[in-house]
C-alpha cells in the first residue's frame, strides 16, 4: 500500500547551539528575505511551519499580539531574539535584521509649500510658497519631497513619524519612489507610476497599488519603518510601534534604476520627520 509522502521542515537542537559571527550573520540574512514573503508568514526564521508540535519554538509563536509579521504571533520580548536571531527584539517590538541606514531630506526637491528643516530631518507644509528656485529637480504641482540618498542595491531601512496638533485629521504619505519620477505637472500617486507607499488620510491608511488597497489597521500607526529590499523588489511597511507588517510591496519593477525615499505632506499642523533608528 502507498502512502503519500509529507515533508516537514523542522529542526529541533537537543544541545546548545555555537552563536558565532558566521552563524548569526546567516541567521540574519535568511530572516530578513523570509519575513518580507507574504507565503512565508507563520513560519519561523528557519522556515519551520509553526503548526509542527516538534518544533522547539512553537510555544514562542502562540501569541496573537502580533499576526502579521513573521513569525506570526510572535510577541516582542528579549526571548524572540534568541528563538530567531535574524529578528531583533527591541524596546519598541520587532526590527529588520540590518541596521538602519540614515537618510536626509533633499530641499532642493521639495514642492514650494514644503518647508525642510535646516538639518533636512523633518518637513512641514505651509500655506505660502516659498521663495525658492524653479529648478528640474523641484516638485512643481505635487506636494512632494525626496531625500538625497539613491539605492539600487542590497536592503535598506528608516524610520519616519508623524507628529503635529493636527495629526489626527491630516493627510501624507511616506515610502519610495524611482530618482527619475516626473517632476512638473499632476503626478498619479500609484506603484504603477513607480511609487511604492502608504497613505494616511484621516485615521485610515491605505497602500498606494493601482488601484489602493484599503488597510483595517487598530490603532493607525504614525510611526513607520520604510524597509527596501532592491535585490528582491519589495518594499515593507511595519508598524514601528509593536512590529505588526503595515504592506509589503511584492515584485516591484524598480527596472534597475535608482529608487528614493519619498514624502507627501498636504495639510499644516504636522510634519513628517526622520529618526534616528540605532536598535
Amino acid at each position: 500500500m502507498k502512502h503519500s509522502s509529507l515533508i516537514v521542515h523542522c529542526f529541533y537542537f537537543p544541545f546548545p547551539v555555537r552563536k558565532d559571527a558566521k552563524m548569526v550573520e546567516q541567521a540574519a540574512e535568511l530572516a530578513w528575505r523570509r519575513c518580507l514573503l507574504p507565503h512565508n508568514r507563520g513560519r519561523c526564521a528557519l522556515g519551520c511551519p509553526l503548526r509542527c508540535f516538534s518544533c522547539p519554538w512553537r510555544g514562542m509563536f502562540s501569541s496573537p499580539e502580533v499576526p502579521h509579521l513573521l513569525p506570526r504571533g510572535a510577541a516582542p520580548g528579549p526571548e524572540l531574539g534568541k528563538a530567531c536571531p535574524g529578528l531583533s527584539s527591541a524596546p519598541d517590538g520587532l526590527a529588520p535584521s540590518v541596521p538602519a541606514v540614515t537618510v536626509t531630506l533633499d530641499p532642493h526637491t521639495a514642492h514650494p509649500l514644503l518647508v525642510v528643516s535646516q538639518d533636512n530631518s523633518s518637513v512641514r507644509w505651509e500655506s505660502k510658497w516659498q521663495k525658492v528656485p524653479d529648478t528640474p529637480e523641484r516638485f512643481g504641482e505635487s506636494y512632494f519631497v525626496l531625500c538625497h540618498e539613491e539605492f539600487r542595491e542590497g536592503r535598506h531601512w528608516w524610520e519616519v513619524e508623524a507628529e503635529g496638533e493636527s495629526l489626527k485629521y491630516s493627510w501624507w504619505a511616506v515610502g519610495v519612489a524611482r530618482a527619475s519620477l516626473e517632476r512638473k505637472g499632476k503626478i498619479n500617486v500609484s506603484s504603477r507610476e513607480g511609487i511604492w507607499a502608504v497613505e494616511y488620510y484621516y485615521e485610515h491608511l491605505k497602500s498606494l497599488t493601482h488601484p489602493p488597497t484599503q488597510l483595517s489597521l487598530s490603532p493607525v500607526p504614525t510611526r513607520i519603518w520604510v524597509c527596501l529590499d532592491c535585490t528582491q523588489g519589495q518594499v515593507s511597511f511595519i508598524n514601528a510601534d509593536n512590529g505588526v507588517e503595515i504592506f509589503t510591496f511584492t515584485a516591484a519593477s524598480f527596472n534597475g534604476e535608482s529608487i528614493r525615499p519619498w514624502f507627501w505632506l498636504d495639510n499644516l499642523g504636522i510634519q513628517l520627520c526622520l529618526r534616528d533608528s540605532t536598535l
